[in-house]
């Protein structure tokens, strides 16, 4: 349930859905590092939305769904940061992340565990 202040919230998040799992494979075919980057931009900006409106009228459910999309911004930059890896020599390297897309997982794993 969303306060009436809020009641719009609910297109939007179908917007956002609707962006993340077609609208960004369709528009960037070919661009895999710009699919990361877009759904991270627009997870970021909801992500913040969420945090500013607090749209839900439970405040249990607002921080169930802050969290869930706090690690769907984790998870696109961990996809980033191994896309960078994957495609771009040295760059794992260059940021301490050993020589493999495997040290790069590894420290996001670490990181979101912690």
């Amino acid at each position: 349930d969303y306060e009436t202040r809020c009641f719009w919230w609910e297109p939007f998040e179908i917007l956002r859905r609707l962006t993340l799992t077609g609208f960004v494979l369709i528009s960037t075919t070919g661009y895999s590092m710009m699919r990361g980057l877009i759904a991270t931009l627009i997870s970021i900006a909801f992500l913040m939305g969420l945090s500013v409106l607090v749209p839900l009228r439970s405040k249990i459910d607002d921080a169930l769904v802050l969290g869930c999309h706090l690690s769907l911004v984790i998870l696109f930059v961990a996809v980033l940061v191994i896309k960078g890896c994957t495609d771009i020599p040295d760059y794992c390297a260059m940021y301490g992340m050993g020589d493999s897309p495997l040290g790069a997982s590894l420290i996001v794993i670490v990181y979101a565990v912690c």
